[in-house]
């Protein structure tokens, strides 16, 4: 068992680490759309109250 992990656990570290940093930025650019979108609605929330006063 353990020269099957010795001849896996690099192959399995790389798929790991690539799974990893897709998933990062994955999140990293939902997040930056959700901000931009929270943005965009403060902002048109903001001009809809100024212009009502």
């Amino acid at each position: 068992m353990t020269q099957l992990w010795d001849s896996y656990a690099s192959s399995l570290m790389q798929a790991f680490e690539a799974r990893l940093q897709d998933s990062t930025k994955s999140l990293q650019r939902d997040l930056g759309d959700r901000a931009a979108k929270e943005a965009t609605d403060i902002t048109a929330i903001l001009t809809e109250l100024r212009q009502s006063q």
